[in-house]
């Protein structure tokens, strides 16, 4: 009886060493199939896309000087949901691979020409109905206008609460007000 007991736990010690560690790296392997937040070249890209978008003009900085990539990653890995923070980095992939197919390298890599260009061609295949140009260009916009070059110099901000003026004089030229 000792020795069937014996035989029972060794075959049970020795199965369990065997499988363990194959199930540990099955499972780590599953697991690192999904990114849980945008890469520094996802991040640069997205302030490249930026920068065609909202460019650097004589009077105000560009979205690259705000750092627009940055401020959607915090808030797509912080305080969305996870599906969205997923829809954003497939569309940051099929974005690479259309740009890739196209012009054989990076978007970075590209004239301003060509960055134009292919901006161009996203907007269009977001009127036709594909595509995720608009999920882009409206991350970008909110990264913009609500960092401090975007609040400050890009437009005239005016700190609330502040004094109350009830008639103030705007000129055409004057620059949009926020509060």
């Amino acid at each position: 009886m000792r020795r069937k007991e014996f035989i029972e736990k060794l075959t049970l010690c020795a199965s369990a060493t065997i499988s363990l560690p194959l199930m540990m790296f099955e499972s780590c392997a599953k697991e690192s199939a999904q990114r849980e937040m945008l890469t520094n070249s996802d991040i640069d890209l997205i302030n490249e896309v930026g920068e065609i978008i909202i460019p650097e003009t004589a009077t105000s900085p560009g979205a690259k000087a705000a750092n627009v990539g940055a401020y959607i990653n915090t808030v797509l890995v912080e305080c969305r949901p996870k599906e969205e923070l997923i829809d954003f980095i497939r569309a940051i992939d099929s974005f690479k691979a259309l740009v890739n197919q196209v012009y054989q390298t990076s978007f970075k890599s590209l004239s301003l020409a060509n960055k134009t260009k292919i901006i161009e061609v996203l907007q269009q295949r977001e009127n036709e109905g594909q595509g995720h140009f608009l999920l882009f260009r409206s991350w970008i916009l909110k990264g913009y206008f609500t960092s401090e070059i975007g609040m400050t110099i890009a437009m005239n901000y005016a700190q609330v609460p502040g004094r109350f003026d009830a008639c103030v004089e705007f000129n055409p030229n004057d620059l949009p007000y926020t509060f």
